[in-house]
């Protein structure tokens, strides 16, 4: 049951029973969306799930992982990419037939995975290894692996040929040339701690990094000598419940636009 929550806040809209995983490898991680095909991709431990977007319908199972996190899409090519962290493999399939069609070498612990149209390049993040596998996706074949100096998490990019990514372990968030395949930029996230979620407003240059240790929400504009903008507590009841606590801060930055708690 979810708590009635505030006029024109979140709450739950609609539930979708999934069932369980292939082999029992029950684990959710990266949820891809492609809004042009009306379809969500699921990561859920040995498979990938391909929803109707609209109707929550199942349209098709990619199976036989050992751990999925994400995948990323290249339309273009008709391709999907998948990270296997587990096996250390990146996995392509057809995009219309959900059909595995090859796999490249990534490195062990394959996490993040995005398309970066700007280089027209697929990276792919490696947790423990602190590196980011570079791949051709028409090719199917490796360019690079960048080392990162870090362990990274989620990535995303601007779209004009520059990717940013949490590095959990150093409380930093770095911005890669996608072309030259350097690090141009790091940035602390304190207050928060422990990176791990981010999303990007292209339009307005914001990023927006989720922290969990401590479990703050910050900002920033990229390209700005402005270091974090706001920051919000982030609650496990605003998840669980659909709603905060009257005393949360995370309720009075939501009530008063533009005010944060740090």
């Amino acid at each position: 049951m979810v708590a009635a929550p505030p006029a024109g806040g979140y709450h739950l809209l609609k539930t979708i029973p999934l069932g369980a995983a292939e082999s029992g490898g029950e684990y959710f991680d990266y949820i891809t969306v492609d809004a042009a095909a009306r379809r969500a991709y699921l990561s859920h431990g040995t498979e990938i799930i391909v929803l109707n977007a609209d109707s929550g319908a199942v349209l098709g199972k990619i199976t036989g992982f050992r751990r999925d996190h994400g995948v990323a899409l290249v339309p273009e090519l008709d391709r999907g990419f998948i990270s296997d962290g587990s096996s250390g493999q990146t996995v392509i399939f057809d995009l219309k037939t959900l059909k595995k069609i090859g796999q490249v070498k990534a490195e062990e612990d394959a996490d993040s995975i995005i398309y970066d149209p700007a280089s027209k390049h697929i990276f792919v993040f490696n947790g423990r290894p602190g590196s980011a596998t570079v791949i051709d996706p028409a090719k199917g074949t490796v360019l690079a692996t960048v080392p990162l100096g870090g362990a990274p998490e989620q990535a995303v990019a601007d779209g004009k040929g520059t990717i940013f990514n949490n590095l959990e372990d150093k409380n930093e968030v770095i911005a890669i040339d996608s072309r030259m395949l350097k690090i141009k930029a790091r940035w602390p996230v304190a207050p928060a701690g422990q990176p791990v979620s981010i999303a990007v407003d292209r339009k307005q240059r914001r990023l927006f990094i989720a922290g969990r240790n401590p479990k703050l929400l910050v900002t920033r504009r990229w390209g700005s000598t402005q270091k974090l903008t706001t920051c919000w507590s982030i609650q496990r009841t605003l998840i669980r419940l659909g709603r905060p606590p009257l005393s949360s801060p995370i309720r009075n930055a939501r009530q008063s636009p533009g005010r944060s708690i740090c």
